[in-house]
């Protein structure tokens, strides 16, 4: 997709065809983290909805494969962690595109450690992947969608905030922070046609997941569920592809905790 698709996108939105409520048509999403587990989910129903997805993972290897027969999907490397990165590319993407519409800061790492074992690079490093991304990217998106009047930001939280989980200091902590963030940021952008929303996803049994989490935690937190079966990232998508619709419009400042209930909030 080049300038032409470019033009074309915004020749669709003046058309009307990028504000049905059904269709993402018109509408260019980037997607953080995209390469597996949630992120990849949420690239193909995008992409199944009309959407053209910015692909973005530091892997980008990983990504090419796994995006490798899909249509209207460009992959793009991004250090999320990193300023220059994230600038370089959306200059980029604004150069021959005009910018994106949708924001989707998905990206993270999700370690088990006990408190007194984090060293401080070690707690750096995760809220640098897990919050301080979703300030850079985000940081580097708002300008194009101010310009166009219209913007959607979504970003996930966790479950750990609510529950409250041993091990997971650090990664709660940046969760909780993107909340934070997301009410914030509601309010400033909200004049420009831009909503601001996160998701809360439970424990996912993504391969990350599965490869890093014991049997016995994934059991409990399936017990711990009024629908009592394991969460899968296609669960999550869903209340993504909402907060990107026409039928989220009135909506911002706002997280949607999708984990089968086993935080009610």
């Amino acid at each position: 997709m080049g300038t032409g698709a470019g033009r074309q996108r915004r020749a669709d939105s003046e058309a009307g065809t990028a504000t049905s409520s059904r269709s993402l048509s018109g509408r260019m999403a980037l997607v953080t983290g995209a390469a597996g587990g949630i992120g990849s989910a949420i690239v193909s129903r995008f992409v199944s909805d009309g959407a053209y997805v910015i692909a973005a993972d530091l892997d980008i290897e990983r990504a090419r494969t796994a995006f490798a027969s899909h249509s209207n999907t460009e992959i793009a490397a991004l250090d999320v962690a990193s300023e220059d990165s994230c600038r370089a590319l959306f200059d980029d993407l604004e150069r021959r595109h005009g910018g994106v519409d949708i924001v989707i800061n998905n990206a993270g790492v999700y370690p088990a450690q006990p408190f007194e074992t984090i060293t401080y690079s070690e707690w750096r490093r995760v809220l640098a992947i897990n919050l301080d991304s979703v300030y850079l990217v985000t940081r580097a998106a708002v300008p194009a969608m101010k310009r166009r009047s219209w913007g959607r930001i979504i970003s996930m939280a966790s479950g750990t905030v609510w529950l409250g989980t041993a091990g997971y200091t650090h990664y709660a902590a940046a969760k909780a922070g993107i909340i934070g963030f997301t009410r914030c940021l509601s309010s400033e952008l909200g004049e420009f046609g831009i909503t601001v929303n996160a998701v809360s996803p439970g424990l996912t049994n993504t391969e990350t997941v599965l490869r890093t989490v014991s049997p016995e935690l994934l059991e409990r937190r399936r017990l711990q569920r009024p629908l009592k079966r394991h969460q899968l990232a296609q669960d999550v998508v869903g209340a993504v592809r909402f907060l990107a619709s026409e039928d989220a419009a009135f909506i911002t400042g706002q997280t949607i905790n999708v984990d089968g209930g086993a935080a009610m909030r």
